[in-house]
């Protein structure tokens, strides 16, 4: 008997964890790709069998390509924008000075402060009138009203509300590169924007692939900021793709098509973050 329990106490501690990840990930999955396929009413009550017909209404919306369009635009200028200047603030911040532990708080703080108060914050600031934006640059943009700016104003919001998240893991990685190394390769002649490429930068490249990945599925999935801002407006500039389903199955209860299309939206992320892992095969070095 006490063999047995032995050999069965790691599956034990396990259980509870593995419970969870199947009762709260994986059933809501496997429910939702079998609602994909039924008409659902706002009960949520399974009406009939549509087969594919949900798939086919969110592929032949014009209004989907233009959600999948404005997320595409907003992950591929907002991950790298908001990942580069968190590895600038922790280079910067890396080496020990007086105030060290001060700009340590300021870099990291925009982790501890909420979505919906952050984007109340940045809805003052980019006020076209009394905002203190327009008022500091000289300028009269309006930036959450107008086509052409109102997404790149989210993703500042976004961008700042990541940073504290990134500087924090990029700040523990770069604490972990040997000191010895850089310090050769100073005595050896390297400037410092050398010894960041050929060493730092390598030694991190695990943290920063974590980054990366999280961020791409994250900015992908962005939808706060677009309902709190400017509620997918104006004319559908800042509807995501999260935003646009949100909009067809809760505003509209077309739940089958919010089904269907989180569906896709999964697929869609499950291929980008393929392609990101044979950029980890070629760039991310493993000391």
């Amino acid at each position: 008997m006490q063999r047995i329990f032995q050999r069965t106490k790691p599956y034990l501690f396990a259980l509870p964890a593995v419970a969870f990840v199947v009762l709260f990930t994986y059933y809501p999955f496997v429910k939702t790709m079998y609602n994909s396929l039924f008409s659902i009413n706002s009960y949520g009550v399974t009406l009939r069998f549509l087969g594919l017909d949900n798939y086919v209404s969110v592929l032949t919306n014009k209004h989907f390509y233009n959600a999948l369009l404005n997320s595409l635009r907003y992950t591929f200028i907002g991950v790298p924008c908001s990942m580069f200047v968190s590895l600038l603030l922790a280079l910067l911040s890396n080496r020990r000075r007086m105030f060290s532990r001060a700009y340590e708080v300021m870099f990291s703080m925009p982790m501890a402060i909420s979505m919906s108060a952050t984007c109340m914050i940045f809805k003052l600031l980019l006020n076209p009138t009394v905002g203190y934006l327009n008022y500091a640059l000289g300028l009269n943009v309006q930036w959450l009203s107008s086509r052409h700016t109102a997404l790149f104003s989210l993703i500042l919001v976004s961008g700042w509300m990541s940073i504290g998240f990134q500087y924090i893991f990029l700040m523990a990685a770069l604490r972990g590169v040997p000191q010895e190394l850089t310090e050769a390769a100073s005595i050896e002649g390297a400037g410092a924007l050398q010894r960041t490429l050929r060493i730092t930068l390598p030694l991190i490249s695990p943290t920063l692939f974590y980054l990366l990945c999280t961020d791409i599925v994250t900015y992908m999935m962005m939808a706060g900021p677009s309902l709190v801002l400017t509620d997918g407006g104006p004319f559908r500039s800042t509807e995501t793709l999260i935003y646009h389903m949100y909009d067809r199955s809760i505003y509209n209860q077309f739940y089958g098509y919010g089904y269907a299309m989180s569906v896709i939206i999964f697929a869609l992320l499950f291929f980008m973050i393929l392609l990101t892992f044979r950029l980890e095969k070629r760039s991310v070095y493993y000391g």
